[in-house]
């Protein structure tokens, strides 16, 4: 009870106030319990940190690994995994905000979130070079069309971080839509 209270606690501070404008004090006060109590579970402010990544990266890519192995064409496979990413961003901006951070390590002294990206590029990649092979898709660069997909997912899931920029599902068949009508033109 006490380590979800600190994960659920710390990751909303962290999304809100960054790595370095979070002190332990803070999440233990929000969390309700004590400083040992943090360094029983995590050991350290970094620690947490480095573990709230790792869970949401595990998480998010254990999402997308059963999504791609699971049944339907490419194109399903394709629209679902966008639907997944913009919904879940719209659903959990906090974790979107968090992520971000980790991402773009704005803060040399948070540990780093890279490793997703290149994990998730090597199953988008897997995707694609699947959906090429049943004759579905039509490229002759499966990775740099699967990192694509990803990047503008990615782009504008954290542009929603500004109010102007709200998520729906209507952005993420969009999104789908303009990835899959080009991959079929870019050979």
């Amino acid at each position: 009870m006490a380590r979800e209270r600190l994960e659920q606690e710390a990751l909303r501070l962290f999304a809100q106030q960054g790595y370095a404008g979070t002190s332990v004090r803070s999440i233990v006060e929000a969390a309700g319990v004590t400083k040992p109590a943090l360094y029983y579970h995590f050991s350290s402010k970094a620690g947490l940190y480095r573990h709230l990544v790792e869970q949401h990266i595990e998480g998010w890519l254990g999402l997308v690994r059963g999504l791609f192995d699971g049944p339907g064409s490419t194109e399903e496979r394709v629209r679902q995994y966008v639907r997944l990413a913009v919904v879940g961003a719209q659903e959990h901006p906090d974790v979107l905000r968090f992520m971000h951070q980790a991402c773009a390590r704005t803060e040399g002294a948070a540990p780093s979130g890279l490793d997703w990206q290149a994990r998730e590029a090597r199953l988008l990649t897997e995707l694609v070079s699947r959906g090429v092979a049943s004759g579905e898709l039509e490229t002759n660069n499966p990775r740099e069309s699967g990192m694509a997909l990803m990047a503008m997912i990615q782009w504008r899931c954290f542009a929603s971080l500004h109010p102007e920029a709200p998520l729906s599902e209507e952005v993420a068949l969009h999104i789908a839509d303009i990835w899959l009508k080009g991959v079929q033109t870019c050979r």
